[in-house]
């Protein structure tokens, strides 16, 4: 995206100032504009040994599945690409922190771990989960009766089974705007405005 989504600005901000006088380490998506002042790596990282003097690290990246993993692995296995996402991100975000000084096994100091939402968090099974309330806001539209979106009727209908299965995650508008761009391929479509189907995302997870 040309500009850094408003929720994740805030989340920067926070992060910045919270860990200003602190040696972390941290990871995003390649062509994200999330910046920090920390070290930065890769999110996949296996066998790094320099940064296990740390004890803070912020893993703010959304794993999506190699396209040609997410057929043959659905063909074999049944997995659902909900299923890939959360087992490729799970066991990268691990290799992520154990980076840390977690690496170190003879030291007994406990790692903090920043990530964007409640599913990262609870995937780290020995550890406590803090959440940190930023109010951040929903890019949902609130109020008056719901916007009609002049588009085909194929294409309205797939975007409706796209969000069903893709919509109220922290990842969301990444994998959006894979879908809008397999959708303009199609020269039919070549005159829609996209972004009546994109103000329909959010990012924010459903309260259950």
């Amino acid at each position: 995206m040309d500009e850094l989504d408003s929720n994740v600005k805030v989340v920067m901000e926070f992060l910045e100032n919270e860990l200003k006088d602190i040696d972390f380490f941290w990871t995003s998506n390649d062509r994200s504009l999330f910046k920090l002042s920390g070290t930065k790596i890769t999110p996949n990282q296996r066998g790094m040994n320099n940064l296990k003097d740390k004890k803070v690290c912020v893993f703010i990246a959304a794993m999506n599945a190699h396209p040609n993993s997410e057929a043959y692995l659905s063909d074999l296995f049944d997995f659902t690409l909900e299923d890939m996402v959360q087992e490729y991100e799970t066991e990268t975000l691990y290799q992520f922190v154990y980076r840390s000084v977690v690496r170190d096994y003879k030291s007994k100091e406990r790692v903090t771990v920043y990530v964007y939402d409640s599913e990262q968090a609870c995937s780290i099974p020995s550890g406590t989960v803090v959440k940190i309330e930023l109010g951040l806001k929903s890019t949902k539209s609130i109020g008056g009766r719901p916007s009609k979106i002049n588009a085909p009727k194929e294409l309205k209908n797939r975007f409706s089974n796209w969000k069903a299965k893709n919509n109220n995650k922290a990842d969301s508008m990444i994998k959006y705007h894979k879908w809008e761009g397999n959708q303009r391929k199609n020269k039919e479509y070549k005159d829609v405005d996209f972004n009546q189907f994109k103000n329909k995302i959010s990012i924010e997870p459903i309260r259950k």
